[in-house]
């Protein structure tokens, strides 16, 4: 849809996560009209912006962003739920993650959480922009364990004014075209 949504308080989950948006279901699909017309404004303190939780789901055209009064750990991704342990081939394609105020430490994230062995593969980034997440990564994959986090591809996505443009931790992705700028450590950071 259209226009600009202020969440001022987040959703907690059945594992006590927290979410300004919490995508629960297999099949999800949340899309918007482009990153210019339509924006989450997240006012609330949770640790994640928009949470996809369900295999095969996907978040398009859209922007997410922290506002005054918005604290996040993790601006937009993927950490299924524990029950499940699964939540693979999703897609976020021309999503925008920006810190406008408040603060949001990493922008896309897939598995950061380490809830066990999350089972989340190939999941694509197409067209996403992340800027201004000043003390964590751009685009964070994994979360240094033996988890099952691969396949992760990113397609003409760009970084912007952040510690780390990718931060890999004991994963594997692809990266094609695009543009990583402005780190103030790394542009590509692995761990294992």
């Amino acid at each position: 849809g259209y226009g600009s949504w202020t969440i001022s308080s987040p959703t907690t989950d059945s594992d006590g996560t927290t979410g300004a948006v919490i995508l629960d279901n297999v099949g999800t699909v949340i899309e918007g009209l482009g990153p210019q017309l339509t924006k989450i404004n997240i006012a609330c303190t949770a640790q994640w912006g928009l949470l996809v939780r369900g295999a095969a789901s996907a978040v398009k055209n859209l922007k997410v962003q922290t506002v005054t009064g918005g604290s996040v750990t993790w601006g937009a991704g993927i950490e299924p739920n524990p029950v499940s342990g699964s939540a693979e081939s999703c897609v976020f394609d021309n999503v925008h993650i920006t810190q406008l105020a408040g603060t949001m430490t990493n922008g896309f994230c897939v598995g950061p959480m380490n809830t066990g062995n999350p089972d989340i593969a190939q999941t694509k980034f197409v067209h996403c922009e992340s800027t201004l997440c000043l003390t964590g990564a751009a685009y964070l994959v994994g979360n240094n364990t033996a988890a099952n986090i691969l396949d992760t591809t990113f397609t003409d996505c760009y970084a912007s004014q952040q510690k780390y443009g990718v931060q890999a931790n004991g994963t594997t992705l692809s990266w094609y075209g695009g543009c990583i700028q402005w780190s103030s450590y790394a542009d590509i950071y692995i761990s294992s």
